[in-house]
Protein backbone atom coordinates (compact mmCIF):
# COMPACT_ATOMS: atom_id res chain seq x y z
CA UNK A 1 0.00 0.00 0.00
CA UNK A 2 1.22 3.51 -0.77
CA UNK A 3 2.08 5.81 2.14
CA UNK A 4 -1.04 7.31 3.63
CA UNK A 5 0.26 10.80 2.92
CA UNK A 6 -0.39 10.03 -0.75
CA UNK A 7 -4.08 9.61 0.02
CA UNK A 8 -4.25 13.16 1.35
CA UNK A 9 -6.69 15.59 -0.29
CA UNK A 10 -3.98 18.19 0.44
CA UNK A 11 -2.06 16.55 -2.40
CA UNK A 12 -3.84 17.77 -5.52
CA UNK A 13 -3.82 15.63 -8.63
CA UNK A 14 -2.83 18.54 -10.85
CA UNK A 15 0.19 20.82 -10.89
CA UNK A 16 0.23 23.76 -8.49
CA UNK A 17 0.80 26.15 -11.39
CA UNK A 18 -2.71 25.40 -12.69
CA UNK A 19 -4.43 26.64 -9.53
CA UNK A 20 -6.44 29.84 -9.91
CA UNK A 21 -4.64 33.04 -8.83
CA UNK A 22 -7.25 33.83 -6.13
CA UNK A 23 -5.78 30.96 -4.13
CA UNK A 24 -2.85 33.18 -3.19
CA UNK A 25 -5.18 35.68 -1.50
CA UNK A 26 -6.88 33.21 0.82
CA UNK A 27 -6.17 34.04 4.48
CA UNK A 28 -4.97 30.51 5.35
CA UNK A 29 -2.64 30.46 2.36
CA UNK A 30 -1.17 33.86 3.14
CA UNK A 31 -0.11 32.77 6.62
CA UNK A 32 3.60 31.98 6.99
CA UNK A 33 4.26 28.25 7.22
CA UNK A 34 5.53 28.65 10.77
CA UNK A 35 2.36 30.41 11.86
CA UNK A 36 0.08 27.79 10.32
CA UNK A 37 2.16 25.14 12.11
CA UNK A 38 1.62 27.01 15.40
CA UNK A 39 -2.14 27.01 14.85
CA UNK A 40 -2.15 23.27 14.14
CA UNK A 41 0.11 22.51 17.11
CA UNK A 42 -2.06 24.55 19.48
CA UNK A 43 -5.30 22.99 18.26
CA UNK A 44 -3.85 19.50 18.25
CA UNK A 45 -2.45 19.74 21.77
CA UNK A 46 -5.66 21.20 23.16
CA UNK A 47 -7.87 18.39 21.85
CA UNK A 48 -5.34 15.60 22.24
CA UNK A 49 -5.29 16.17 25.99
CA UNK A 50 -9.08 15.79 26.04
CA UNK A 51 -8.76 12.28 24.62
CA UNK A 52 -6.08 11.18 27.07
CA UNK A 53 -7.23 9.55 30.31
CA UNK A 54 -7.11 11.68 33.46
CA UNK A 55 -4.54 9.29 34.94
CA UNK A 56 -2.17 6.68 33.55
CA UNK A 57 -1.54 4.85 36.83
CA UNK A 58 -0.29 1.31 36.17
CA UNK A 59 0.02 1.98 32.41
CA UNK A 60 3.05 1.78 30.15
CA UNK A 61 2.97 4.67 27.66
CA UNK A 62 4.87 5.30 24.42
CA UNK A 63 4.88 8.95 23.35
CA UNK A 64 6.15 10.06 19.93
CA UNK A 65 7.80 13.40 20.61
CA UNK A 66 8.71 15.90 17.90
CA UNK A 67 9.63 18.36 20.69
CA UNK A 68 6.99 20.87 19.58
CA UNK A 69 4.21 19.63 21.87
CA UNK A 70 5.65 20.66 25.24
CA UNK A 71 2.15 21.31 26.60
CA UNK A 72 1.03 17.75 25.78
CA UNK A 73 4.21 16.29 27.27
CA UNK A 74 3.74 18.17 30.55
CA UNK A 75 0.11 17.02 30.75
CA UNK A 76 1.21 13.47 30.09
CA UNK A 77 3.84 13.55 32.85
CA UNK A 78 1.31 15.04 35.27
CA UNK A 79 -0.94 12.01 34.76
CA UNK A 80 1.81 9.80 36.16
CA UNK A 81 2.16 6.77 33.89
CA UNK A 82 3.79 3.75 35.47
CA UNK A 83 6.38 3.82 32.67
CA UNK A 84 6.84 6.43 29.93
CA UNK A 85 9.04 6.01 26.88
CA UNK A 86 9.66 9.42 25.29
CA UNK A 87 10.45 8.52 21.66
CA UNK A 88 12.20 11.56 20.16
CA UNK A 89 12.45 11.33 16.37
CA UNK A 90 13.60 14.82 15.41
CA UNK A 91 15.15 17.93 16.89
CA UNK A 92 18.04 18.35 19.36
CA UNK A 93 18.40 16.09 22.35
CA UNK A 94 16.46 17.13 25.43
CA UNK A 95 18.21 18.47 28.49
CA UNK A 96 17.30 18.39 32.19
CA UNK A 97 15.42 15.14 31.86
CA UNK A 98 13.24 13.94 34.68
CA UNK A 99 13.91 10.50 36.18
CA UNK A 100 10.22 9.80 35.65
CA UNK A 101 10.68 8.71 32.04
CA UNK A 102 13.12 7.22 29.55
CA UNK A 103 14.04 8.94 26.26
CA UNK A 104 15.16 7.30 23.02
CA UNK A 105 16.55 9.30 20.09
CA UNK A 106 15.92 7.35 16.89
CA UNK A 107 14.14 7.45 13.54
CA UNK A 108 10.78 6.00 12.63
CA UNK A 109 12.05 3.14 10.51
CA UNK A 110 14.02 1.16 13.10
CA UNK A 111 12.24 1.12 16.45
CA UNK A 112 14.19 -0.91 19.04
CA UNK A 113 11.10 -1.82 21.03
CA UNK A 114 9.81 -5.25 22.01
CA UNK A 115 6.42 -6.49 20.83
CA UNK A 116 3.32 -5.83 22.94
CA UNK A 117 5.16 -3.71 25.48
CA UNK A 118 2.81 -0.70 25.86
CA UNK A 119 -0.73 -0.09 27.08
CA UNK A 120 -1.03 3.31 25.38
CA UNK A 121 0.66 4.86 22.32
CA UNK A 122 0.25 8.61 21.72
CA UNK A 123 1.06 10.12 18.30
CA UNK A 124 0.68 13.89 17.67
CA UNK A 125 1.12 13.76 13.89
CA UNK A 126 -0.83 16.76 12.53
CA UNK A 127 2.47 18.20 11.29
CA UNK A 128 3.95 14.85 10.29
CA UNK A 129 2.10 13.68 7.17
CA UNK A 130 5.31 12.20 5.79
CA UNK A 131 6.09 10.31 9.00
CA UNK A 132 2.72 8.57 9.29
CA UNK A 133 2.73 5.54 7.00
CA UNK A 134 1.28 2.02 6.84
CA UNK A 135 4.68 0.68 7.90
CA UNK A 136 4.75 2.85 11.00
CA UNK A 137 1.20 1.89 11.91
CA UNK A 138 2.14 -1.79 11.60
CA UNK A 139 5.03 -1.14 14.02
CA UNK A 140 2.69 0.61 16.45
CA UNK A 141 0.40 -2.41 16.30
CA UNK A 142 3.37 -4.66 17.11
CA UNK A 143 4.43 -2.74 20.23
CA UNK A 144 0.87 -2.18 21.52
CA UNK A 145 -0.66 -4.76 23.82
CA UNK A 146 -3.92 -6.43 22.83
CA UNK A 147 -6.63 -4.26 24.34
CA UNK A 148 -4.26 -1.28 24.41
CA UNK A 149 -5.03 2.23 23.16
CA UNK A 150 -3.69 4.28 20.27
CA UNK A 151 -4.36 8.03 20.50
CA UNK A 152 -3.55 9.47 17.09
CA UNK A 153 -3.94 13.00 15.73
CA UNK A 154 -3.66 14.03 12.07
CA UNK A 155 -4.24 17.09 9.95
CA UNK A 156 -7.92 17.30 9.04
CA UNK A 157 -8.66 16.39 5.39
CA UNK A 158 -11.09 19.33 5.28
CA UNK A 159 -8.25 21.76 5.97
CA UNK A 160 -6.07 20.15 3.34
CA UNK A 161 -8.85 20.48 0.79
CA UNK A 162 -9.31 24.14 1.68
CA UNK A 163 -5.63 24.95 1.47
CA UNK A 164 -4.66 22.96 -1.59
CA UNK A 165 -7.87 22.40 -3.53
CA UNK A 166 -9.80 25.64 -3.62
CA UNK A 167 -10.69 25.36 -7.27
CA UNK A 168 -12.51 22.00 -7.75
CA UNK A 169 -12.77 22.56 -11.48
CA UNK A 170 -8.98 22.43 -11.68
CA UNK A 171 -7.91 20.02 -8.95
CA UNK A 172 -9.21 16.51 -8.43
CA UNK A 173 -9.89 14.87 -5.07
CA UNK A 174 -8.61 11.31 -4.44
CA UNK A 175 -10.27 8.75 -2.19
CA UNK A 176 -11.78 10.17 0.99
CA UNK A 177 -8.99 10.35 3.53
CA UNK A 178 -11.12 9.61 6.59
CA UNK A 179 -12.29 6.38 4.98
CA UNK A 180 -8.69 5.57 4.08
CA UNK A 181 -7.58 6.14 7.68
CA UNK A 182 -10.35 3.87 8.98
CA UNK A 183 -9.38 1.12 6.54
CA UNK A 184 -5.72 1.35 7.45
CA UNK A 185 -6.46 1.27 11.18
CA UNK A 186 -8.77 -1.72 10.81
CA UNK A 187 -6.17 -3.54 8.73
CA UNK A 188 -3.87 -3.28 11.75
CA UNK A 189 -6.54 -4.53 14.22
CA UNK A 190 -7.11 -0.98 15.51
CA UNK A 191 -10.75 -0.01 15.95
CA UNK A 192 -11.91 3.58 16.45
CA UNK A 193 -13.66 4.07 19.78
CA UNK A 194 -13.89 7.85 19.51
CA UNK A 195 -13.07 10.52 16.94
CA UNK A 196 -12.79 14.24 17.67
CA UNK A 197 -12.50 17.16 15.24
CA UNK A 198 -10.30 20.05 16.29
CA UNK A 199 -11.92 23.19 14.89
CA UNK A 200 -11.26 26.93 14.94
CA UNK A 201 -12.69 27.95 18.31
CA UNK A 202 -12.31 30.79 20.82
CA UNK A 203 -8.96 29.45 22.01
CA UNK A 204 -7.61 30.02 18.50
CA UNK A 205 -9.16 33.46 17.97
CA UNK A 206 -5.87 35.37 18.55
CA UNK A 207 -4.35 33.56 15.57
CA UNK A 208 -7.10 34.88 13.29
CA UNK A 209 -7.05 38.56 14.30
CA UNK A 210 -3.55 39.45 13.23
CA UNK A 211 -3.78 42.29 10.73
CA UNK A 212 -5.72 44.63 13.02
CA UNK A 213 -8.09 45.50 10.19
CA UNK A 214 -10.24 42.45 9.56
CA UNK A 215 -11.28 39.80 12.08
CA UNK A 216 -10.82 36.49 10.24
CA UNK A 217 -12.06 34.49 13.23
CA UNK A 218 -15.76 34.80 12.41
CA UNK A 219 -15.09 33.83 8.81
CA UNK A 220 -13.25 30.65 9.81
CA UNK A 221 -15.03 29.77 13.05
CA UNK A 222 -15.65 25.98 13.25
CA UNK A 223 -13.37 25.30 10.30
CA UNK A 224 -11.80 21.83 10.84
CA UNK A 225 -8.06 21.78 11.52
CA UNK A 226 -7.15 18.48 13.14
CA UNK A 227 -8.61 15.00 13.47
CA UNK A 228 -8.07 12.85 16.58
CA UNK A 229 -8.63 9.09 16.79
CA UNK A 230 -8.94 7.09 20.00
CA UNK A 231 -8.45 3.45 18.96
CA UNK A 232 -8.34 0.11 20.72
CA UNK A 233 -6.29 -2.83 19.50
CA UNK A 234 -8.28 -6.04 19.35
CA UNK A 235 -7.06 -9.38 18.07
CA UNK A 236 -8.66 -12.74 18.75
Amino acid sequence: MAPISNMNPFKSQSKQSNVAPFKQHHFINTLPVKQLAEILTFSEGDHLCELMPEAFGGKRVLYFNDQRHKFVFKKLLAREPDYLLNYVYQGPELTNQSPGYVSIYADMNRMPIKAEKFDVVICPFALEAEQFSPELLATIKRVLKNGGRLILSLRHPGLEKLVFNQNPSVNGVPENSVSAFYKLLKKNSLYVDDMVEGKVDLNLKPFFTLDGVYDHYHEYKNMPLTLMFNCVKFER
